[in-house]
Protein backbone atom coordinates (compact mmCIF):
# COMPACT_ATOMS: atom_id res chain seq x y z
CA UNK A 1 0.00 0.00 0.00
CA UNK A 2 1.41 3.40 -1.02
CA UNK A 3 0.29 6.53 0.78
CA UNK A 4 1.91 9.83 -0.26
CA UNK A 5 4.80 7.93 -1.73
CA UNK A 6 5.56 5.98 1.56
CA UNK A 7 5.17 2.29 2.17
CA UNK A 8 3.13 1.28 5.29
CA UNK A 9 2.82 -2.14 6.95
CA UNK A 10 -0.77 -3.22 7.81
CA UNK A 11 -1.31 -3.96 11.54
CA UNK A 12 -1.44 -7.57 12.72
CA UNK A 13 -4.81 -8.94 13.75
CA UNK A 14 -5.40 -10.38 17.25
CA UNK A 15 -5.88 -13.81 15.75
CA UNK A 16 -2.40 -13.73 14.25
CA UNK A 17 -0.87 -12.93 17.67
CA UNK A 18 -2.66 -15.79 19.44
CA UNK A 19 -0.47 -18.55 20.91
CA UNK A 20 -2.20 -21.89 20.48
CA UNK A 21 -1.09 -25.43 21.27
CA UNK A 22 -3.22 -28.04 19.61
CA UNK A 23 -3.67 -31.33 21.48
CA UNK A 24 -2.91 -34.52 19.58
CA UNK A 25 -5.99 -36.46 18.67
CA UNK A 26 -4.56 -39.92 19.35
CA UNK A 27 -4.57 -39.74 23.22
CA UNK A 28 -6.98 -41.91 25.26
CA UNK A 29 -9.15 -40.41 27.99
CA UNK A 30 -7.54 -40.75 31.43
CA UNK A 31 -9.48 -42.87 33.90
CA UNK A 32 -7.30 -42.03 36.91
CA UNK A 33 -9.85 -39.62 38.41
CA UNK A 34 -12.98 -41.46 37.33
CA UNK A 35 -15.19 -43.40 39.75
CA UNK A 36 -18.33 -45.45 39.39
CA UNK A 37 -20.29 -42.29 40.09
CA UNK A 38 -19.08 -38.87 38.88
CA UNK A 39 -20.29 -37.47 42.18
CA UNK A 40 -18.34 -37.54 45.45
CA UNK A 41 -19.99 -38.71 48.66
CA UNK A 42 -19.31 -36.75 51.83
CA UNK A 43 -18.94 -39.35 54.62
CA UNK A 44 -20.40 -38.94 58.09
CA UNK A 45 -17.80 -38.38 60.81
CA UNK A 46 -19.73 -40.87 62.98
CA UNK A 47 -22.11 -43.49 61.66
CA UNK A 48 -25.68 -42.19 62.16
CA UNK A 49 -27.00 -45.76 62.53
CA UNK A 50 -24.57 -46.42 65.36
CA UNK A 51 -25.56 -43.13 66.99
CA UNK A 52 -29.22 -44.16 66.82
CA UNK A 53 -28.48 -47.52 68.47
CA UNK A 54 -26.29 -45.83 71.05
CA UNK A 55 -28.93 -43.24 71.87
CA UNK A 56 -31.82 -45.65 72.37
CA UNK A 57 -29.73 -47.98 74.53
CA UNK A 58 -29.38 -45.43 77.34
CA UNK A 59 -32.21 -44.17 79.58
CA UNK A 60 -30.20 -40.99 80.19
CA UNK A 61 -30.37 -40.26 76.46
CA UNK A 62 -33.51 -41.91 75.09
CA UNK A 63 -35.86 -41.53 78.08
CA UNK A 64 -34.80 -37.94 78.81
CA UNK A 65 -35.04 -37.15 75.07
CA UNK A 66 -38.63 -38.42 75.00
CA UNK A 67 -39.57 -36.18 77.91
CA UNK A 68 -37.94 -33.12 76.32
CA UNK A 69 -39.67 -33.91 73.02
CA UNK A 70 -43.02 -34.04 74.82
CA UNK A 71 -42.26 -30.65 76.37
CA UNK A 72 -41.52 -29.10 72.96
CA UNK A 73 -44.65 -30.64 71.46
CA UNK A 74 -46.82 -29.22 74.27
CA UNK A 75 -45.23 -25.74 74.21
CA UNK A 76 -47.35 -22.71 73.35
CA UNK A 77 -46.49 -21.37 69.90
CA UNK A 78 -47.04 -17.83 68.69
CA UNK A 79 -45.91 -15.27 66.11
CA UNK A 80 -43.82 -12.31 67.24
CA UNK A 81 -43.46 -9.14 65.19
CA UNK A 82 -39.91 -8.48 63.98
CA UNK A 83 -38.18 -5.19 64.71
CA UNK A 84 -36.47 -5.28 61.30
CA UNK A 85 -37.03 -7.15 58.06
CA UNK A 86 -34.67 -9.72 56.61
CA UNK A 87 -32.52 -6.98 55.08
CA UNK A 88 -32.16 -5.20 58.42
CA UNK A 89 -34.51 -2.30 57.68
CA UNK A 90 -36.72 -1.26 60.64
CA UNK A 91 -40.36 -2.31 60.56
CA UNK A 92 -42.74 0.25 61.98
CA UNK A 93 -45.96 -1.60 61.30
CA UNK A 94 -45.94 -5.41 60.86
CA UNK A 95 -48.04 -6.78 58.03
CA UNK A 96 -51.27 -8.21 59.47
CA UNK A 97 -51.97 -10.10 56.24
CA UNK A 98 -48.67 -11.96 56.60
CA UNK A 99 -49.58 -12.88 60.18
CA UNK A 100 -52.93 -14.31 59.08
CA UNK A 101 -51.21 -16.32 56.33
CA UNK A 102 -48.63 -17.75 58.74
CA UNK A 103 -51.21 -18.66 61.40
CA UNK A 104 -53.45 -20.38 58.89
CA UNK A 105 -50.52 -22.38 57.51
CA UNK A 106 -49.24 -23.43 60.95
CA UNK A 107 -52.73 -24.35 62.19
CA UNK A 108 -53.33 -26.99 59.53
CA UNK A 109 -53.63 -30.53 60.87
CA UNK A 110 -51.34 -31.93 58.16
CA UNK A 111 -48.57 -29.33 58.24
CA UNK A 112 -46.01 -32.02 59.17
CA UNK A 113 -45.19 -35.59 58.34
CA UNK A 114 -43.18 -38.51 59.70
CA UNK A 115 -42.96 -41.33 57.19
CA UNK A 116 -46.51 -42.37 56.31
CA UNK A 117 -48.00 -40.41 59.24
CA UNK A 118 -49.28 -36.84 58.86
CA UNK A 119 -48.73 -34.57 61.85
CA UNK A 120 -50.12 -31.33 63.16
CA UNK A 121 -47.74 -28.66 64.44
CA UNK A 122 -47.31 -30.10 67.98
CA UNK A 123 -46.64 -33.54 66.49
CA UNK A 124 -44.10 -32.10 64.06
CA UNK A 125 -42.33 -30.18 66.83
CA UNK A 126 -42.10 -33.29 69.00
CA UNK A 127 -40.95 -35.65 66.23
CA UNK A 128 -38.41 -33.23 64.74
CA UNK A 129 -36.87 -32.17 68.05
CA UNK A 130 -36.46 -35.79 69.19
CA UNK A 131 -34.83 -36.71 65.88
CA UNK A 132 -32.41 -33.80 66.19
CA UNK A 133 -31.47 -34.92 69.70
CA UNK A 134 -30.25 -38.32 68.45
CA UNK A 135 -27.58 -37.18 65.96
CA UNK A 136 -27.88 -33.37 66.19
CA UNK A 137 -28.86 -33.37 62.51
CA UNK A 138 -32.37 -32.61 61.33
CA UNK A 139 -33.37 -33.12 57.69
CA UNK A 140 -36.83 -32.02 56.54
CA UNK A 141 -38.39 -32.39 53.11
CA UNK A 142 -40.42 -29.40 51.97
CA UNK A 143 -43.48 -30.71 50.11
CA UNK A 144 -45.32 -28.24 47.86
CA UNK A 145 -48.82 -28.24 46.41
CA UNK A 146 -49.61 -29.81 43.04
CA UNK A 147 -48.86 -26.60 41.18
CA UNK A 148 -45.46 -26.40 42.90
CA UNK A 149 -45.89 -22.76 43.87
CA UNK A 150 -46.52 -23.02 47.64
CA UNK A 151 -45.07 -25.11 50.53
CA UNK A 152 -47.61 -27.38 52.18
CA UNK A 153 -45.86 -29.81 54.53
CA UNK A 154 -42.56 -30.48 56.31
CA UNK A 155 -41.70 -34.18 56.38
CA UNK A 156 -38.97 -35.67 58.55
CA UNK A 157 -36.14 -37.52 56.78
CA UNK A 158 -34.32 -40.19 58.78
CA UNK A 159 -30.64 -39.16 59.05
CA UNK A 160 -29.25 -42.70 58.86
CA UNK A 161 -30.39 -42.99 55.23
CA UNK A 162 -29.02 -39.75 53.76
CA UNK A 163 -25.61 -38.57 52.53
CA UNK A 164 -24.35 -35.38 50.96
CA UNK A 165 -23.05 -35.60 47.40
CA UNK A 166 -21.22 -33.12 45.20
CA UNK A 167 -21.37 -33.30 41.42
CA UNK A 168 -18.56 -32.42 39.05
CA UNK A 169 -19.65 -28.78 39.08
CA UNK A 170 -19.36 -28.67 42.89
CA UNK A 171 -23.12 -28.40 43.47
CA UNK A 172 -24.20 -30.07 46.71
CA UNK A 173 -27.36 -32.10 47.05
CA UNK A 174 -28.73 -34.75 49.41
CA UNK A 175 -29.20 -38.39 48.46
CA UNK A 176 -31.59 -40.63 50.38
CA UNK A 177 -30.93 -44.37 50.12
CA UNK A 178 -33.99 -45.74 51.89
CA UNK A 179 -33.94 -49.58 52.03
CA UNK A 180 -37.71 -49.74 51.41
CA UNK A 181 -38.45 -46.76 49.19
CA UNK A 182 -35.30 -46.67 47.08
CA UNK A 183 -32.93 -43.85 46.20
CA UNK A 184 -33.90 -40.24 45.73
CA UNK A 185 -31.92 -37.01 45.36
CA UNK A 186 -33.08 -33.79 47.07
CA UNK A 187 -32.11 -30.31 45.90
CA UNK A 188 -31.37 -27.51 48.39
CA UNK A 189 -34.30 -25.49 49.67
CA UNK A 190 -35.18 -22.74 47.20
CA UNK A 191 -33.52 -24.37 44.15
CA UNK A 192 -36.57 -26.23 42.88
CA UNK A 193 -38.16 -24.49 39.89
CA UNK A 194 -41.88 -24.18 39.24
CA UNK A 195 -43.52 -26.12 36.44
CA UNK A 196 -42.57 -29.27 34.58
CA UNK A 197 -38.85 -28.90 35.31
CA UNK A 198 -39.43 -29.09 39.05
CA UNK A 199 -42.32 -31.53 39.12
CA UNK A 200 -40.11 -34.51 40.00
CA UNK A 201 -37.75 -32.62 42.31
CA UNK A 202 -37.98 -32.25 46.08
CA UNK A 203 -36.30 -29.79 48.41
CA UNK A 204 -34.64 -30.39 51.76
CA UNK A 205 -33.78 -28.32 54.80
CA UNK A 206 -30.91 -29.25 57.11
CA UNK A 207 -30.14 -27.99 60.60
CA UNK A 208 -27.05 -29.30 62.37
CA UNK A 209 -24.90 -28.77 65.45
CA UNK A 210 -21.74 -26.88 64.38
CA UNK A 211 -18.52 -28.69 65.31
CA UNK A 212 -14.83 -29.00 64.46
CA UNK A 213 -15.12 -32.46 62.89
CA UNK A 214 -17.36 -31.94 59.86
CA UNK A 215 -18.54 -28.93 57.88
CA UNK A 216 -21.49 -30.92 56.52
CA UNK A 217 -22.89 -32.96 59.41
CA UNK A 218 -23.55 -32.25 63.05
CA UNK A 219 -22.13 -34.12 66.03
CA UNK A 220 -24.34 -34.73 69.09
CA UNK A 221 -23.54 -32.90 72.31
CA UNK A 222 -23.73 -36.15 74.27
CA UNK A 223 -20.83 -37.60 72.31
CA UNK A 224 -18.44 -36.31 74.98
CA UNK A 225 -19.95 -38.83 77.39
CA UNK A 226 -19.98 -41.81 75.02
CA UNK A 227 -17.51 -43.77 77.17
CA UNK A 228 -19.79 -43.27 80.17
CA UNK A 229 -22.81 -44.37 78.14
CA UNK A 230 -20.92 -47.49 77.05
CA UNK A 231 -19.92 -48.23 80.64
CA UNK A 232 -23.48 -47.72 81.86
CA UNK A 233 -24.85 -50.02 79.15
CA UNK A 234 -22.32 -52.75 79.91
CA UNK A 235 -23.17 -52.47 83.60
CA UNK A 236 -26.85 -52.89 82.81
CA UNK A 237 -26.18 -55.85 80.50
CA UNK A 238 -24.17 -57.55 83.21
CA UNK A 239 -26.95 -57.18 85.76
CA UNK A 240 -29.57 -58.38 83.29
CA UNK A 241 -27.52 -61.42 82.38
CA UNK A 242 -26.82 -62.15 86.02
CA UNK A 243 -30.48 -62.34 86.97
CA UNK A 244 -31.74 -63.90 83.75
CA UNK A 245 -29.22 -66.70 83.59
CA UNK A 246 -28.88 -67.14 87.36
CA UNK A 247 -25.16 -67.53 86.97
CA UNK A 248 -24.63 -67.34 90.74
CA UNK A 249 -26.70 -69.81 92.79
CA UNK A 250 -28.26 -68.71 96.08
CA UNK A 251 -28.47 -72.18 97.68
CA UNK A 252 -26.54 -75.36 97.65
CA UNK A 253 -29.09 -78.20 97.76
CA UNK A 254 -27.87 -81.74 98.33
CA UNK A 255 -30.08 -84.84 98.34
CA UNK A 256 -28.33 -88.00 99.58
CA UNK A 257 -29.36 -91.49 100.52
CA UNK A 258 -27.70 -93.59 103.21
CA UNK A 259 -25.80 -96.34 101.35
CA UNK A 260 -26.28 -98.64 104.31
CA UNK A 261 -30.06 -98.33 104.23
CA UNK A 262 -31.64 -101.76 103.99
CA UNK A 263 -35.31 -100.92 104.45
CA UNK A 264 -38.04 -100.15 101.94
CA UNK A 265 -37.16 -97.84 99.08
CA UNK A 266 -39.54 -94.84 98.71
CA UNK A 267 -41.71 -94.81 95.61
CA UNK A 268 -42.05 -91.97 93.05
CA UNK A 269 -44.83 -90.32 95.05
CA UNK A 270 -42.57 -89.99 98.06
CA UNK A 271 -39.79 -88.53 95.94
CA UNK A 272 -42.21 -85.96 94.51
CA UNK A 273 -43.06 -84.97 98.10
CA UNK A 274 -39.36 -84.35 98.69
CA UNK A 275 -39.15 -82.08 95.63
CA UNK A 276 -42.28 -80.19 96.72
CA UNK A 277 -40.73 -79.45 100.10
CA UNK A 278 -37.63 -78.12 98.38
CA UNK A 279 -39.68 -75.89 96.08
CA UNK A 280 -41.72 -74.58 99.03
CA UNK A 281 -38.54 -73.80 100.92
CA UNK A 282 -37.08 -71.85 98.00
CA UNK A 283 -40.30 -69.89 97.50
CA UNK A 284 -40.51 -69.03 101.18
CA UNK A 285 -36.87 -67.98 101.34
CA UNK A 286 -37.29 -65.59 98.44
CA UNK A 287 -38.38 -62.93 100.91
CA UNK A 288 -37.04 -61.62 104.18
CA UNK A 289 -36.50 -65.13 105.57
CA UNK A 290 -33.56 -65.66 103.23
CA UNK A 291 -30.73 -67.24 105.13
CA UNK A 292 -32.59 -70.08 106.83
CA UNK A 293 -31.24 -73.54 106.31
CA UNK A 294 -33.28 -76.60 105.43
CA UNK A 295 -32.57 -80.09 106.70
CA UNK A 296 -35.11 -82.79 105.89
CA UNK A 297 -34.90 -86.43 106.89
CA UNK A 298 -37.12 -88.79 104.87
CA UNK A 299 -37.80 -92.49 105.23
CA UNK A 300 -35.54 -94.53 103.06
CA UNK A 301 -32.34 -92.92 104.31
CA UNK A 302 -32.91 -89.76 102.21
CA UNK A 303 -31.33 -86.57 103.54
CA UNK A 304 -32.05 -83.14 101.99
CA UNK A 305 -29.86 -80.12 102.81
CA UNK A 306 -30.24 -76.56 101.47
CA UNK A 307 -27.51 -74.15 102.52
CA UNK A 308 -27.40 -70.46 101.48
CA UNK A 309 -24.29 -69.38 99.66
CA UNK A 310 -22.44 -66.22 100.55
CA UNK A 311 -21.92 -65.12 96.94
CA UNK A 312 -23.87 -61.89 96.49
CA UNK A 313 -23.91 -59.08 93.96
CA UNK A 314 -22.45 -56.44 96.26
CA UNK A 315 -19.57 -54.95 94.32
CA UNK A 316 -19.08 -51.56 96.06
CA UNK A 317 -18.00 -49.92 92.81
CA UNK A 318 -21.35 -50.51 91.11
CA UNK A 319 -23.43 -47.87 92.95
CA UNK A 320 -20.70 -45.23 92.67
CA UNK A 321 -20.01 -46.02 89.03
CA UNK A 322 -23.69 -45.86 88.11
CA UNK A 323 -24.08 -42.55 89.94
CA UNK A 324 -21.00 -40.99 88.32
CA UNK A 325 -22.08 -42.15 84.86
CA UNK A 326 -25.53 -40.70 85.33
CA UNK A 327 -24.14 -37.36 86.49
CA UNK A 328 -21.72 -37.10 83.56
CA UNK A 329 -24.32 -37.89 80.91
CA UNK A 330 -26.82 -35.48 82.45
CA UNK A 331 -24.12 -32.79 82.54
CA UNK A 332 -23.44 -32.97 78.79
CA UNK A 333 -27.21 -32.79 78.30
CA UNK A 334 -27.16 -29.57 80.37
CA UNK A 335 -29.68 -31.09 82.80
CA UNK A 336 -28.58 -29.87 86.22
CA UNK A 337 -29.16 -32.04 89.30
CA UNK A 338 -29.62 -28.80 91.21
CA UNK A 339 -32.54 -27.84 88.97
CA UNK A 340 -34.07 -31.26 89.61
CA UNK A 341 -34.04 -30.55 93.33
CA UNK A 342 -31.94 -33.61 94.17
CA UNK A 343 -29.82 -33.50 97.35
CA UNK A 344 -26.64 -34.44 95.46
CA UNK A 345 -27.15 -31.35 93.32
CA UNK A 346 -25.69 -29.24 96.11
CA UNK A 347 -27.17 -25.78 96.41
CA UNK A 348 -30.96 -26.01 96.51
CA UNK A 349 -32.34 -23.54 94.00
CA UNK A 350 -35.81 -22.15 94.45
CA UNK A 351 -38.62 -23.54 92.32
CA UNK A 352 -38.63 -20.40 90.19
CA UNK A 353 -34.87 -20.57 89.67
CA UNK A 354 -35.13 -24.23 88.73
CA UNK A 355 -37.79 -23.51 86.11
CA UNK A 356 -35.97 -20.49 84.68
CA UNK A 357 -32.66 -22.33 84.45
CA UNK A 358 -34.23 -25.37 82.83
CA UNK A 359 -36.16 -23.24 80.34
CA UNK A 360 -33.07 -21.31 79.23
CA UNK A 361 -30.43 -24.05 79.43
CA UNK A 362 -32.36 -27.10 78.21
CA UNK A 363 -35.76 -26.50 76.62
CA UNK A 364 -34.99 -23.53 74.39
CA UNK A 365 -31.76 -25.01 72.96
CA UNK A 366 -33.63 -28.28 72.44
CA UNK A 367 -36.38 -26.57 70.42
CA UNK A 368 -34.30 -23.97 68.54
CA UNK A 369 -33.36 -26.15 65.52
CA UNK A 370 -36.91 -27.03 64.49
CA UNK A 371 -38.11 -23.47 65.21
CA UNK A 372 -35.35 -22.10 62.97
CA UNK A 373 -36.39 -24.40 60.11
CA UNK A 374 -40.03 -23.34 60.37
CA UNK A 375 -38.93 -19.71 60.24
CA UNK A 376 -36.92 -20.40 57.09
CA UNK A 377 -40.06 -21.64 55.35
CA UNK A 378 -42.08 -18.68 56.64
CA UNK A 379 -39.49 -16.10 55.57
CA UNK A 380 -38.48 -17.52 52.18
CA UNK A 381 -40.20 -15.93 49.17
CA UNK A 382 -42.63 -17.92 47.05
CA UNK A 383 -42.67 -20.52 45.63
CA UNK A 384 -40.29 -22.11 48.16
CA UNK A 385 -41.69 -20.29 51.20
CA UNK A 386 -44.62 -18.18 52.32
CA UNK A 387 -42.89 -14.79 52.07
CA UNK A 388 -43.71 -13.80 55.68
CA UNK A 389 -40.91 -11.34 56.46
CA UNK A 390 -42.27 -9.32 59.38
CA UNK A 391 -43.09 -12.14 61.80
CA UNK A 392 -41.12 -14.84 63.60
CA UNK A 393 -42.29 -18.23 64.87
CA UNK A 394 -41.67 -18.59 68.64
CA UNK A 395 -42.23 -21.21 71.35
CA UNK A 396 -43.01 -20.49 74.99
CA UNK A 397 -42.68 -23.05 77.79
CA UNK A 398 -45.07 -22.62 80.69
CA UNK A 399 -45.40 -25.90 82.67
CA UNK A 400 -41.67 -26.35 83.15
CA UNK A 401 -42.09 -27.77 86.66
CA UNK A 402 -44.06 -30.73 85.25
CA UNK A 403 -41.19 -31.61 82.90
CA UNK A 404 -38.70 -31.32 85.76
CA UNK A 405 -40.73 -33.73 87.87
CA UNK A 406 -40.85 -36.28 85.08
CA UNK A 407 -37.10 -36.13 84.59
CA UNK A 408 -36.58 -36.36 88.34
CA UNK A 409 -38.71 -39.51 88.35
CA UNK A 410 -36.50 -41.10 85.70
CA UNK A 411 -33.28 -40.02 87.40
CA UNK A 412 -34.33 -41.43 90.76
CA UNK A 413 -36.30 -44.42 89.44
CA UNK A 414 -33.95 -45.99 86.90
CA UNK A 415 -32.26 -48.93 88.56
CA UNK A 416 -34.59 -48.91 91.55
CA UNK A 417 -35.45 -52.39 92.83
CA UNK A 418 -39.23 -51.90 93.18
CA UNK A 419 -40.02 -50.29 89.84
CA UNK A 420 -42.63 -52.18 87.83
CA UNK A 421 -43.36 -51.51 84.18
CA UNK A 422 -46.60 -49.57 84.87
CA UNK A 423 -44.77 -47.43 87.43
CA UNK A 424 -42.03 -46.68 84.96
CA UNK A 425 -44.54 -45.84 82.22
CA UNK A 426 -46.42 -43.56 84.61
CA UNK A 427 -43.21 -41.67 85.37
CA UNK A 428 -42.66 -41.18 81.65
CA UNK A 429 -46.25 -40.05 81.19
CA UNK A 430 -47.37 -43.09 79.17
CA UNK A 431 -50.57 -45.08 79.51
CA UNK A 432 -50.34 -48.36 81.50
CA UNK A 433 -50.37 -51.60 79.57
CA UNK A 434 -51.30 -54.06 82.28
CA UNK A 435 -47.75 -55.36 82.70
CA UNK A 436 -46.49 -56.04 86.21
CA UNK A 437 -43.29 -58.02 85.71
CA UNK A 438 -40.34 -57.13 87.93
CA UNK A 439 -36.93 -57.37 86.34
CA UNK A 440 -35.15 -57.75 89.68
CA UNK A 441 -34.60 -60.67 92.09
CA UNK A 442 -37.59 -61.20 94.33
CA UNK A 443 -35.47 -61.18 97.47
CA UNK A 444 -35.07 -57.39 96.91
CA UNK A 445 -38.82 -56.78 97.04
CA UNK A 446 -40.13 -56.22 100.57
CA UNK A 447 -43.60 -57.39 101.56
CA UNK A 448 -43.85 -60.00 98.84
CA UNK A 449 -46.70 -62.51 99.35
CA UNK A 450 -45.04 -65.90 99.70
CA UNK A 451 -46.63 -69.31 99.05
CA UNK A 452 -46.85 -71.73 101.92
CA UNK A 453 -45.56 -75.28 102.24
CA UNK A 454 -47.56 -78.45 101.67
CA UNK A 455 -49.17 -78.22 105.11
CA UNK A 456 -49.84 -74.48 104.86
CA UNK A 457 -46.68 -73.52 106.66
CA UNK A 458 -44.13 -70.98 105.53
CA UNK A 459 -40.58 -72.25 105.32
CA UNK A 460 -39.54 -75.80 104.70
CA UNK A 461 -40.50 -78.45 107.21
CA UNK A 462 -38.18 -79.15 110.06
CA UNK A 463 -36.16 -76.04 109.24
CA UNK A 464 -33.25 -75.15 111.40
CA UNK A 465 -31.42 -71.92 112.08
Amino acid sequence: MIVRGETTIPPLSLHELELRVDQPEDFETSMAAETGDPRSEVPWPLSPSEMVDFYYSSPWLGAIGNILGDAVGSAQWDLKARDANLQGKPITSPNSGEEATARAWLSREDVGGDGITTLDLPGLLKAASKTYDVTHNLFLEVVRNRAGDQPMRLVKILPQYVRYYADQAGIMYLRQADPWRGTFDFVPFGDRPVGADGAKQREYLHQREPNDISTFYGVPAWIYARDSVTLDNEHRKYLRGFFQRHTTPRYMITITQDPNWSGAVPDEEKLEAVYQHVRSFLNANAGEMAGRNLILQYPGGILVKAEPLDVKLEDPTFPNTALNVRNEIMAVRHVSLMDLGLPEGGYRATAQEQSDNFRQQVLKPFSNPVAAMINRVLHAPAPAGLGVTSWDFRLEFERVDDTLRRIQGVVTGVGGPVLTQPEGRAILGYEPKGLDELFVPVNMVPGLSLPGGPDGGGAGQGGGA
